[in-house]
């Protein structure tokens, strides 16, 4: 069916002997933290790292079996009126990880407000969804800890084994000192104002929803760093391993070089005026909403662009892979020829006369608020199928052009309408979308 739709809707160490098993003990409250957020490329940081193991290390009495299981009974017994049902379930789940020796625990959506000190065994923690405000120093060893949607608004001061951390959507306004074994780290919806993370195997950092204002990761081996939605203005040298970039919604004027190696480049409301010269395997590019004026050149390898409400007058070639193009309000009056693979063209809002060179390949083109008078047969052999989205409103078309689109479209503006009740095509810009939906 045909049918036209009006414009403007448009995530202790372990020791036996015989049958008796023995277990340190941390204490429950975490040190105090160290300032000046993660940094562990440097020699004071790594006698501090250094300085810390040896105080985790003194601090760990051992519990037998039995004491474990009294600990624990204990903190079921301390429990709030609220809590006592969840606590209950929490203990047996740890006798139950006790017995498995399974090094995986999930406590997550228990509805609890304080930890118990853990199974050494126990190397993946998932505390998620919780009601957590401080955690035991005891999971400084684990090596996969996830504990975001909770209230915590400090972590342990050493994470000497960890590999994957997840806090995010907390209250954390500084992290602790995380070793080298770090390789993916979610932080993203806290309050964190700085994050150093300089020579470090870290491959996949989210710090996105958060106060950032430095942010600095310049020696690490990242590929993918997300760092919306922050208070960024620059960012800092990036590192030649990254592969995916998100920096959208910041302050950010210049981007900085950005290495060859970034396939996906995502800058979207900024306040860049100007883009440096593209890595050459870039595979996607949103950068809408800024000030850009210009563009030197597309890479060749380039499928999807969104440009979207830029100051931008012409384009440079597309490249012959391309299969989305978003140029929605610019200035453009002309568009250079268009891949022979493109899907989708969004064009309103721009001075574009004509509709040239449209690829068969089509799918969706949107192109109201244009100056477009003339409609080609290309255009009616591609949407006249019970497939495809045309949106054609608020242009001044001419009556060939209507008699074009009466071969594919119905019209209507708040009811169905035929074509010939159209409004004159003299009237410069006529308020209908001319819209094909399957």
């Amino acid at each position: 069916m045909h049918r036209i739709t009006p414009s403007n809707t448009s995530r202790l160490t372990f020791t036996s002997s015989n049958n008796e098993r023995t277990f340190s003990n941390t204490n429950l409250t975490p040190s105090p933290l160290k300032k000046n957020v993660t940094n562990v490329s440097n020699k004071s940081n790594s006698n501090k790292i250094t300085q810390a193991k040896k105080l985790t290390n003194k601090q760990q009495p051992v519990l037998t079996s039995d004491q474990l299981h009294k600990t624990w009974q204990q903190w079921q017994k301390e429990a709030p009126y609220t809590e006592k049902q969840s606590r209950e379930k929490v203990v047996k789940k740890l006798i139950e990880n006790l017995k498995t020796q399974n090094s995986s625990l999930n406590l997550a959506r228990c509805q609890i407000s304080s930890l118990p000190i853990l199974s050494p065994h126990v190397t993946e923690l998932d505390i998620s969804s919780n009601k957590l405000e401080i955690l035991p120093e005891s999971i400084s060893t684990l090596e996969k800890l996830t504990c975001q949607n909770n209230k915590l608004k400090v972590l342990p001061p050493l994470f000497q084994n960890i590999i994957h951390l997840d806090c995010s959507n907390n209250l954390l306004e500084e992290l602790p000192l995380f070793s080298n074994t770090m390789k993916k780290l979610d932080c993203s919806s806290n309050k964190l104002k700085e994050i150093s993370l300089s020579s470090s195997n870290l491959t996949t950092l989210n710090c996105s929803n958060n106060q950032l204002e430095k942010l600095s990761i310049s020696k690490n081996t990242l590929k993918t760093l997300v760092c919306s939605n922050n208070q960024l203005e620059r960012l800092a040298t990036l590192p030649n391993t990254l592969i995916n970039l998100y920096c959208s919604n910041n302050k950010i004027k210049e981007l900085p070089n950005i290495p060859n190696s970034v396939q996906t480049l995502n800058c979207a409301n900024n306040q860049l005026s100007k883009l440096l010269a593209l890595p050459a395997n870039l595979d996607s590019l949103d950068c809408k909403n800024n000030r850009l004026e210009a563009i030197s050149e597309f890479p060749s390898n380039l499928k999807k662009i969104d440009i979207e409400n830029n100051q931008l007058k012409e384009l440079p070639q597309f490249p012959n892979e391309l299969t989305y193009l978003n140029c929605k309000n610019n200035k453009l009056t002309d568009l250079p020829e268009i891949s022979s693979k493109l899907i989708a063209l969004y064009i309103d809002k721009n001075k574009l006369t004509n509709l040239k060179d449209i690829p068969a390949s089509l799918e969706i083109l949107e192109c109201h608020d244009n100056l477009i008078s003339e409609i080609s047969e290309t255009i009616v052999n591609i949407f006249k199928h019970e497939y495809g989205r045309l949106f054609i409103g608020i242009n001044p078309l001419s009556e060939q052009a209507i008699e074009h689109l009466k071969k594919i479209v119905l019209l209507s503006a708040n009811q169905h309408i035929s074509a010939e009740q159209l409004k004159s095509p003299k009237t410069p810009y006529n308020p209908y979308s001319l819209t094909q939906a399957g």
